[in-house]
């Protein structure tokens, strides 16, 4: 056997060993300590933002040197498991905790792995390679994630623990490329028909963000529009098609802000712009961070809402995941 055939035999056996050991080897128990949020710290506090009811709060954190940056997020159907990703590709999945009155009151049962790439091999440190921001779980039954920095898009099939079977890459948007190194995909999320919807940080048309609509192989483009410094940091479908869109603004200049809005189905089309209708902007005096990550649920006669927060693994500030409540009638 040739030297170069025998390294390709022996990298292939390491590879097979390495997914079929990933059950035990990715994905590493970290202890995460909490403490409660209220919405509003003045008094009497609020218990509302907007159109939404707060249902209680938390703030993250951990030793471990790997946590931290949370871009996106998961809430499975029942509430009892939440999943997010870093800046840097490391993964955290907690299981829910809630007080009697149905309030989240803290996580428990942490575990933290790291994203592997093509070759099933862990993502490398390089930065450029490594800034993940949006995850969704798709009706397939895998996981697909989005890449800043070098714009990509991977689809990683259903496996326990999570990520730990190589992806696959899917076409990204004609004219993401323009996007902006550290503004590209940032929202991504299916919708009931089986289409995706994607919509860039910083990639603008105007006055409007650009977004595509498509199924993975083609897409069409769209805009989102704005105001007020804001930017989108995630999105997720509801089953009637109309869409919640996360935005947030943070820098020394237009401060710190997250907003939320609600995006009718009739508007996600190829061409469209999408406007829709505000439901809270969170602010000071309100508890608010750099927030990131959107998971939603159906609850009792209600959507309920989480939004976490991106400390960018800096000390200044602080990992939130807040809950809230959107019911029926509004």
């Amino acid at each position: 056997m040739k030297i170069r055939s025998l390294r390709h035999v022996l990298r292939a056996a390491i590879l097979v060993a390495s997914i079929s050991a990933a059950g035990i080897a990715a994905a590493d128990p970290v202890a995460v300590k909490t403490r409660p949020v209220p919405l509003d710290r003045s008094q009497p506090p609020s218990t509302k933002a907007g159109k939404l009811e707060y249902r209680g709060g938390i703030e993250l954190q951990s030793a471990d040197k790997r946590f931290g940056g949370f871009s996106s997020l998961w809430v499975s159907p029942d509430g009892q498991r939440m999943l997010t990703l870093s800046d840097v590709s490391d993964w955290l999945t907690a299981r829910l905790v809630y007080g009697l009155a149905g309030e989240l009151i803290g996580v428990d049962d942490a575990e933290m792995g790291r994203l592997v790439g093509v070759d099933g091999y862990p993502l490398p440190a390089q930065t450029f390679e490594t800034d993940a921001e949006a995850l969704e779980m798709v009706s397939s039954g895998g996981i697909i994630v989005t890449f800043e920095r070098n714009h990509r898009i991977w689809f990683y099939p259903p496996a326990t623990p999570p990520f730990s079977l190589a992806p696959r890459a899917l076409s990204i948007p004609p004219g993401l490329k323009d996007a902006p190194s550290n503004e590209g995909l940032e929202a991504f999320t299916e919708l009931p028909d089986g289409r995706f919807l994607t919509i860039t940080e910083g990639l603008r048309e105007g006055d409007a963000f650009v977004g595509w609509i498509g199924d993975g192989k083609v897409w069409q483009k769209l805009t989102v529009a704005t105001h007020g410094a804001y930017q989108p940091t995630d999105a997720k479908a509801l089953p009637n098609g109309d869409v919640l869109l996360l935005e947030r603004r943070y820098n020394p200049l237009t401060g710190v802000g997250g907003r939320i809005r609600l995006i009718p189905a009739n508007q996600i089309v190829p061409g469209g712009r999408l406007t829709g209708e505000e439901l809270a902007d969170i602010a000071p005096p309100l508890s608010v961070d750099n927030f990131e990550g959107l998971g939603v649920r159906r609850g009792d006669g209600e959507w309920l809402i989480y939004i976490i927060s991106d400390d960018n693994l800096q000390s200044i500030q602080r990992t939130y995941l807040m809950m809230f409540a959107l019911p029926d009638a509004r």
